[in-house]
């Protein structure tokens, strides 16, 4: 009866009725007294494991659809310098070959066999060794080594997205020397980057929409029905043998549990 002791034990009770009611209302405690959230978090769950791994395989399929039609374009201007369709001297205008690729080119020269430069719209780089030129990401097999393209994907020391190609130049089976072409990819980072804003937004909504359609179903399919057998058995402990529920729903499992428990 004491003052201290009114003091001691009341700041307690007001925290401990606090802590009660957040346990009560905790996400956890929620979930695990609703049958119809934990259901929709299964499917939920379900749902977002398939729509990551379609997510994936489609962001590899588009992908690799746009590195190929890149790479169609990017050994284009290669192509057409061995036909003798396009001349030497087109390296030293990126417009043009701007216009084949159909992106922005940042550099471009024509190497002998051995990687000299010869051809190259900045002259002091004629007659150097090509490798002084490249981003030290970029790999290319030795010169005169490989008669196929080669193409490179790298980003510069500030995170720039560039893609470079090593095109062989061909005379009558003979190797006359490379095409190196290097384009900014900028354009090609979006393109893939959209890809996975659609799918993303797209996975949003489609989870979104199903959950609530879920939810509201297995509602309609579990609650009531669950309710009504509870307050049968209600009127029964509390003295009513009569008590019965009215309807008991589809034939399945619940049904069955509340046809036998009234």
């Amino acid at each position: 009866d004491s003052p201290g002791g009114l003091r001691g034990g009341a700041p307690h009770e007001p925290g401990r009725l606090r802590d009660e009611v957040m346990k009560r209302r905790s996400p956890l405690r929620l979930i695990e007294k609703s049958i119809i959230l934990k259901i929709s978090l299964i499917i939920l769950l379900i749902e977002s494991t398939f729509l990551v791994i379609m997510g994936v395989y489609y962001y590899r399929t588009f992908s690799a659809e746009i590195d190929a039609r890149l790479a169609e374009k990017m050994s284009l201007p290669g192509t057409l310098t061995s036909q003798m369709a396009l001349n030497f001297e087109a390296v030293t205008d990126y417009r043009a070959l701007e216009e084949i690729v159909e992106e922005h080119v940042d550099e471009a020269f024509i190497t002998k066999k051995d990687g000299t430069i010869f051809y190259s719209s900045t002259p002091p780089k004629i007659g150097e060794n090509f490798s002084l030129y490249l981003d030290p990401r970029e790999s290319f097999p030795a010169p005169g080594t490989s008669p196929v393209d080669h193409m490179v994907h790298f980003r510069s020391d500030s995170g720039r997205p560039f893609i470079s190609i090593l095109s062989p130049l061909e005379k009558e089976g003979s190797l006359l020397g490379f095409l190196y072409i290097r384009i900014e990819a900028d354009r090609i980072k979006a393109a893939k980057d959209s890809i996975i804003l659609i799918f993303f937004l797209g996975s949003i909504i489609t989870l979104v929409v199903t959950t609530l359609a879920e939810a509201f179903f297995v509602h309609r399919l579990f609650v009531p029905r669950i309710k009504k057998t509870v307050a049968a058995l209600q009127s029964v402990a509390e003295g009513d043998y009569t008590a019965r529920v009215a309807e008991t729903g589809g034939r399945d499992q619940i049904g069955t549990v509340v046809k036998t428990s009234t």
